[in-house]
């Protein structure tokens, strides 16, 4: 009897033991989420409806998590903003930061350290950016004589807000949330691993209530006094553009081909280079396409490449072979309807910077 109640002792000892050694030793780390977050979002002020229409929608959850492990333990954060369907077709992009502890914020995402029993507050802070609605622009291809007349009235449509107002209502949310964590966790008994939990799933975030839906009403209602010259200097910028990118480079090759200057290779690929240089202006792009679809422009600027490219490569081989007479000749062939094209191109180009000046510089 003596024996079973030594032996039950030690087992007892030996599972006291085990217990402590986990508690104190071998559990590792294990993060938790101390409490349920809010997701706040941020006010705007009444006269921002008065300057502008509003285009970002900022909210703000704090995530506090508590180490109750052993050792050291590894967060890392990934979320995901999904916006209301009805809102999809003026939803730009979100963005989100994270602020550990009160600090600044960060626009990468990276893992968070938190030791044995200490805690860390992380803020998660998402922005979300909805399409530009002065600056925004929306047309199919006119004719010639109707190009003028869309530009110069561009400023007064306000087809997108329109539609806004009319689908939004009190009450309605701007999208779901997820956030999802990343971290280490003991999985064996001296093995650690990295375990993903769902800390926010599909959580609404971000209302319309009465005073966002009045605001914005009321920026429909004053349309023509709000940021007024949006897209006239949009017209500013790509004439600029037009100008530098297309305008001088062609006239450089028509002194090339006219031998004006030593013989070299021709400017090429400017249609490219213009699209490149518009790239994530949605609506400068927008613009450019309507005006050289409007007028064919872009068709003839894509085979004018095509022409530049192989003159290019004739005179590389003329280069390479300076006696030869049939390269000579060939390139010599090129050069005339090539002088021509670039001609009629210019006084194309130089005809759209002049109706884009008399937009967003008119006469007195």
């Amino acid at each position: 009897m003596l024996e079973w109640v030594t032996a039950g002792l030690a087992l007892l000892a030996l599972i006291i033991s085990t217990l402590s050694l986990w508690f104190t030793s071998l559990k590792g780390p294990d993060i938790v989420l101390c409490e349920e977050p809010d997701i706040a979002q941020e006010g705007i002020a009444t006269d921002t409806f008065s300057r502008i229409v509003p285009d970002t929608i900022f909210c703000k959850t704090h995530l506090v998590f508590l180490n109750n492990g052993t050792v050291s333990g590894v967060l890392r954060l990934e979320a995901h903003f999904e916006p209301e369907k009805e809102l999809v077709p003026f939803f730009k992009r979100s963005r989100f930061s994270l602020s550990i502890d009160g600090g600044p914020p960060q626009d990468v995402i990276s893992p968070v350290s938190i030791g044995e029993k200490e805690s860390r507050i992380i803020s998660v802070n998402l922005t979300v950016e909805l399409h530009d609605w002065k600056e925004y622009f929306s047309h199919e291809p006119v004719s010639r004589d109707e190009i003028h007349t869309v530009l110069c009235q561009a400023g007064k449509q306000n087809r997108r807000l329109s539609d806004f107002c009319t689908i939004m209502r009190t009450g309605m949310h701007w999208g779901k949330l997820s956030i999802r964590s990343y971290q280490t966790k003991r999985k064996y008994l001296f093995w650690t691993g990295m375990r993903q939990k769902d800390l926010v799933h599909d959580r609404y975030v971000g209302v319309l209530d009465e005073k966002l839906v009045k605001g914005f009403e009321s920026c429909l209602r004053r349309w023509d006094n709000i940021n007024r010259d949006a897209i006239l200097v949009e017209l500013g910028h790509i004439h600029e553009l037009v100008g530098k990118l297309l305008l001088d480079p062609i006239d450089q090759n028509v002194g090339r081909l006219a031998g004006v200057t030593d013989l070299v290779s021709l400017e090429t690929d400017l249609y490219d280079t213009l699209k490149s240089r518009c790239e994530g202006y949605g609506s400068r792009m927008a613009i450019v396409n309507f005006i050289l679809r409007s007028i064919d422009l872009d068709s003839r600027l894509r085979e004018y490449a095509s022409k530049t490219r192989e003159w290019n490569r004739k005179l590389n081989l003329l280069r390479e072979n300076p006696l030869n007479p049939r390269l000579d000749e060939a390139l010599r062939k090129d050069t005339h309807p090539l002088t021509k094209e670039s001609h009629k191109i210019s006084v194309e180009i130089a005809s759209i910077q002049k109706m884009l000046q008399e937009c967003y510089l008119p006469s007195s």
